[in-house]
């Protein structure tokens, strides 16, 4: 029953005449009114409840960026995987969840330690989250941000396989990114944003690079300097650790 049908039934008898009712109705109706706003209000919280123009603002907060081919029926699912990622925030499962969530499938990604290994996941998704973590051992014990080894806290976010790319990247990628480039500037911006969401707040965000041809110094790790026929000399797209 609508409030409106409510206060048209209750009432003193003064007010069940034509004039009494219609007060009542008109009451009703403003109450009717405010329930579906605060309906509405609720169901913005859930991504598979939302309207399409709620569903970036709760993106921002749960800190899964729309991809550039995100329809707002697929953006929604992936919003709602949050869920079963967030248990991991702060850890190299828990930032590579967020970058599947976001659209870039297991493997493409890589969450690099200056300590001793990286990590991806494993592309099984019928695994438990907790189980699908793939710990990778590094070339010489650690990886090289720089000279400086006292910081084994620092982390990079690396796409290192040119053959194993989002569709453009390979060709579009550049530093800085712009509003034309593949990915995009807003895309760019929203990995950085949500790195800083996801990492754990004692980890420092070197970079996220990508591979766009050839190797690179330390990848892939079965890669070693002296090899006969590796060529090294890669080329290399880094964005961050700020936004642009």
């Amino acid at each position: 029953m609508s409030y409106e049908e409510w206060r048209k039934s209750r009432g003193p008898s003064w007010l069940k005449g034509p004039n009494g009712l219609a007060w009542q109705g008109a009451h009703g109706r403003l109450s009717d009114s405010l329930v579906a706003l605060w309906k509405e209000a609720v169901k913005s919280s859930f991504p598979m409840e939302a309207p399409a123009d709620a569903l970036d603002y709760l993106g921002s907060e749960i800190g899964i960026p729309r991809s550039q081919v995100d329809a707002n029926a697929s953006y929604a699912i992936k919003l709602r995987r949050a869920w079963e990622v967030w248990p991991f925030a702060g850890t190299p499962l828990g930032m590579l969840l967020a970058f599947e969530a976001a659209g870039y499938p297991a493997g493409m990604v890589h969450f690099i330690q200056q300590e001793a290994h990286a990590f991806t996941l494993n592309t099984d998704t019928t695994l438990a989250p907790s189980a699908r973590l793939v710990k990778i051992s590094l070339n010489g014990g650690f990886w090289t941000f720089d000279a400086n080894r006292a910081f084994w806290s620092r982390f990079g976010i690396l796409f290192g396989d040119p053959a194993n790319l989002p569709a453009g990247w390979a060709a579009g990628a550049v530093s800085p990114p712009t509003g034309a480039s593949t990915p995009t500037l807003n895309e760019v911006n929203g990995m950085i944003r949500m790195v800083n969401k996801w990492r754990r707040s004692a980890a420092s965000f070197q970079w996220i690079r990508v591979v766009t041809s050839g190797n690179i110094w330390g990848w892939p790790p079965s890669l070693n300097w002296g090899a006969a026929g590796l060529v090294w000399g890669g080329t290399v797209v880094s964005w961050g650790p700020a936004e642009y």
